[in-house]
């Protein structure tokens, strides 16, 4: 039997994102088609981009990972990703973590399942996957992502501008520029959200004020 196995080493930037009151908006008939195609796609073009990176998507969320000794790519994936989910409206938690994560494909049923149109897999797991997932959960409140010590060290090191060290490590991707006017975009829609909704834009809000105070 053919077995390959694609090894991420234990120094990998790993990413899981996942989309924020997905529950109340399918409740509320409020996810759609649309949604679930902005959130996929710009995934895809930048798995098209960086072919050093690996990425997975299902239903509300995201994975990928990049080499740690790789950390801009890892941030500039992070960012345009961020910025067209920005643009479509469309609010992420993220956990961001440092470690070992596993890619796995099998040559022999490989070439049978990636024919197949009625199944889809990515085949992934490992300890900084299971810390990033941790991580998602337990931070925030705010549609940013959130790193471990360990990444946030290496992200900063790298871009010293990329982490803002407040209650949680806060993973800053984009321009202060584009920050501004993501919050407006927050401040305004906050006003017609749930409250569910509205308390991850309102803490957003306020992680922006924060960030922006101390780029000044």
């Amino acid at each position: 039997m053919s077995f390959v196995q694609t090894k991420q080493l234990p120094h990998h930037l790993v990413a899981f994102l996942d989309i924020l009151g997905t529950k109340t908006k399918v409740a509320n008939k409020q996810f759609d088609d649309l949604i679930a195609l902005d959130f996929a796609n710009p995934v895809g073009h930048r798995a098209h981009e960086f072919r050093d990176s690996h990425f997975a998507v299902f239903s509300d969320c995201v994975i990928f990972s990049t080499p740690a000794e790789k950390p801009i790519e890892f941030l500039q994936i992070l960012g345009e990703i961020y910025i067209e989910w920005y643009a479509d409206a469309i609010f992420v938690r993220g956990g961001i973590a440092v470690g070992e994560i596993y890619w796995i494909s099998m040559d022999s049923d490989e070439r049978v399942f990636r024919r197949l149109p009625n199944f889809s897999f990515a085949r992934v797991y490992g300890s900084a996957l299971v810390e990033a997932v941790e991580i998602e959960r337990s931070s925030g409140p705010g549609a940013f992502a959130f790193a471990s010590d360990h990444a946030a060290q290496i992200l900063s090191k790298a871009v010293p501008r990329s982490i803002y060290r407040g209650q949680n490590n806060v993973v800053v991707c984009v321009e202060d520029y584009r920050l501004r006017q993501i919050r407006c975009l927050f401040d305004q829609i906050s006003q017609e959200a749930d409250s569910g909704q509205s308390r991850h834009l309102l803490a957003s809000v306020r992680l922006i004020d924060l960030i922006c105070k101390t780029h000044d």
